[in-house]
């Protein structure tokens, strides 16, 4: 997945769960340009009081739903999100419009260039990535054609454009 230059992140939905967890889940699945389904983004909610508790976002690829990585928000997080690997390693953080390494340094900014797109920055003002909202609830998140192949980058860039939109809708229906 981390290895397209292009990745759509469909509305979400509420759907089945599959093996691990027996309840329906909402999540977005994440296709490729060619509308090829790569994964998904599966939203799960911990213990809450006063709905602060913490969330976490699993992003799996497809075939087996193995785990490439996981964005949690802590209690309270006030904006911090943290970005895991599959090993719960882990690789940076989105604090705000910030993006952090794994070491809490700040190596990118997001600009908010209009109400549907947004624009990742190096420090340097080189473009990371692009994310736009073209048709309603679809993101689409382009990657520069000179960022590394860095996994840990990308997965960061990926956590940064998946915390724009991260909760479902609240009701089910209308």
């Amino acid at each position: 997945m981390l290895e397209q230059t292009e990745l759509r992140l469909l509305p979400w939905t509420l759907g089945p769960a599959g093996t691990a967890a027996p309840a329906p889940v909402w999540r977005r699945v994440v296709q490729c340009t060619l509308g090829v389904p790569l994964g998904c983004v599966r939203w799960l909610h911990g213990p809450s009081w006063l709905g602060c508790g913490p969330r976490r976002l699993d992003v799996c690829e497809t075939e087996d739903a193995a785990l490439l990585m996981t964005v949690e928000h802590g209690w309270f997080g006030f904006g911090n999100w943290r970005v895991f690997d599959a090993e719960r390693s882990r690789v940076g953080g989105v604090v705000g419009a910030y993006l952090l390494d794994e070491q809490g340094m700040r190596f990118a900014t997001i600009w908010h260039d209009g109400a549907a797109a947004r624009t990742i920055r190096k420090n340097s003002g080189a473009v990371c990535a692009r994310i736009e909202a073209p048709q309603g609830d679809m993101t689409v998140m382009r990657f520069a054609d000179d960022v590394p192949m860095n996994p840990f980058t990308r997965m960061v860039l990926l956590g940064a454009c998946i915390v724009q939109q991260p909760a479902p809708p609240r009701q089910v229906g209308g």
